[in-house]
């Protein structure tokens, strides 16, 4: 018969499974009653599995990695399915963990895999990214029949991640920096400031997106995706400042994409922002200092640097030679700017339906300075 008790806020269930081994199992279960229910039917199925009516979970012969390998060929989204692939090889396909038969692979063998990654410098967010995708292998992998055994990684704690300050550009600084940004990029960058953006995002808008009569923004896809990362549209406020960036943008585009490369088609996802931003936050002098160089000494083979807050001239100590400075931008990412606008828009929204950021009606704005 199945036991029930409660500890820290949640309810456990202790059975015995259909090979005689008494387990205990955390439950998403609300109520006393609702976990003894889901006891009594792990013992139903525990009593078909010893009759032979239904599948033992130590009938199967696929090991963690052959798994893995079905989810990839048979339920990974396409999209996905070549990150999640490099994901895995590392950490469970080439590793001791992918060899073990899944009939033997506990949560302990998983834990011990994170340990494992941990030790070797790997950060939370990267030990939380394979635990998802295993818990999305072993649970796709049940509904399809593939696997009758529980989902053990929801026996396996996720790691907490620090909350992280974003490095981004302060108002007073946006006007410094937009100037140095080159023509073709410029409505782009600005639309990621004022708007918190993606780049995918920014590179599949099109015109029809942006309604300036009613001073909306519409996010709905992600290059050519007719949906966002998140999974839904967004209605979000133009900011006053953004007005004539747009308005300059959808003048200058030759197609319906509001931000097409230079032959008007869109941008790919290899495009890179990042080296538009370092170089604007150069000449801007965003710069955490400077880096002098002595060119001579470089081209013998022995490079002599020197890092200073300035750009005044300086010698080389070692050959006599004028120090060429070169600009530290600030570390930042093309990304980082999504942080500016959550900083500086704030809009509020109402929600619609079952998502907080769904479709709504913008309650306050408060637009940037």
């Amino acid at each position: 018969m199945a036991t029930v008790y409660r500890k820290n806020d949640r309810w456990y269930v202790g059975y015995t499974d259909g090979t005689g081994h008494r387990r205990l199992v955390r439950t998403d279960a609300r109520t006393k009653a609702e976990a003894r229910a889901y006891g009594d039917e792990l013992e139903r199925k525990a009593t078909r599995q010893r009759l032979g009516l239904e599948e033992l979970p130590t009938d199967t012969t696929m090991t963690l990695a052959e798994l893995c390998e079905w989810w990839l060929k048979n339920r990974c989204p396409p999209d996905r399915e070549y990150n999640e692939r490099k994901r895995l090889q590392r950490h469970v396909l080439d590793s001791p963990l992918g060899k073990l038969p899944l009939r033997h692979v506990k949560p302990a063998d998983i834990e011990d895999q994170f340990r494992r990654m941990a030790a070797t410098g790997l950060k939370p967010t990267t030990i939380n990214g394979l635990r998802g995708t295993l818990h999305t292998v072993y649970s796709r992998a049940r509904k399809a029949g593939v696997w009758t055994g529980p989902n053990l990684v929801k026996d396996v704690e996720s790691r907490k991640v620090p909350r992280k300050v974003h490095a981004t550009l302060r108002a007073e600084e946006v006007p410094l920096v937009l100037p140095h940004v080159p023509d073709e990029w410029r409505t782009l960058f600005a639309t990621a400031l004022y708007t918190g953006m993606r780049k995918g995002e920014l590179f599949g808008l099109r015109n029809r997106d942006v309604d300036l009569a009613t001073g909306t923004l519409t996010i709905a896809r992600s290059y050519d995706k007719e949906t966002t990362k998140g999974g839904h549209a967004d209605i979000i406020p133009i900011a006053k400042p953004l007005v004539p960036y747009l308005r300059a943008a959808m003048a200058a585009s030759p197609g319906e994409l509001l931000f097409p490369d230079a032959l008007g088609r869109m941008r790919s996802p290899e495009a890179d922002p990042q080296k538009v931003l370092r170089h604007a936050l150069a000449r801007a002098g965003l710069v955490e200092g400077y880096e002098h160089v002595c060119r001579r000494c470089k081209a013998q083979g022995k490079p002599h640097t020197e890092r200073h807050p300035d750009t005044a001239s300086r010698t080389c100590p070692a050959c006599g030679m004028k120090l060429w400075p070169r600009a530290l931008p600030r570390p930042m990412r093309f990304h980082d700017l999504r942080h500016y606008a959550d900083l500086r828009v704030m809009p509020r929204w109402r929600s619609a339906g079952t998502s907080s950021r769904a479709v709504g009606v913008i309650e306050v704005f408060r637009d940037a300075a």
